[in-house]
């Protein structure tokens, strides 16, 4: 399953995937299901998201409860100043996606850069939210 840095990884799987997770900073990776569709879950040191394969698309899932619904704001700013991950406000917190079209294949390099900044973002969302709803 070991792909070779810099090459060409032509069908993406969800192991090539959580090989690539594993080298990053991430606390671990496992299998899991949601609503019959297998994922992984990513577990960082103050967050955890989920990544699966839609399609053509390899999309990051990350989800901050909170005990009021979104706030428009905070959202609208999120989506105006960073360039990875769409936020969405919803009932009961957060939402925010990103995904990578892999239908032609992926380049190892690319989606390991892909994942690491999701990594970064994930958490810089968790302690925005984190602060707006102090």
């Amino acid at each position: 399953m070991r792909v070779p840095a810099g090459s060409l990884i032509k069908n993406v799987t969800l192991g090539h995937v959580r090989e690539i997770v594993n080298e990053t900073n991430v606390r671990y990776c496992v299998n899991t299901t949601k609503s019959g569709i297998e994922m992984l879950s990513v577990v960082l040191v103050d967050a955890e998201y989920l990544i699966g394969i839609d399609g053509e698309v390899l999309t990051f899932i990350f989800q901050v409860k909170a005990s009021v619904a979104g706030d428009f704001g905070l959202v609208s700013n999120w989506n105006m100043f960073e360039t990875v991950g769409t936020a969405i406000c919803m009932d009961n917190g957060y939402v925010m996606k990103f995904g990578v079209l892999i239908s032609g294949g992926v380049v190892r390099e690319t989606l390991r850069d892909a994942v690491v900044e999701f990594n970064n973002q994930a958490l810089k969302f968790a302690s925005k939210v984190q602060q707006a709803h102090k």
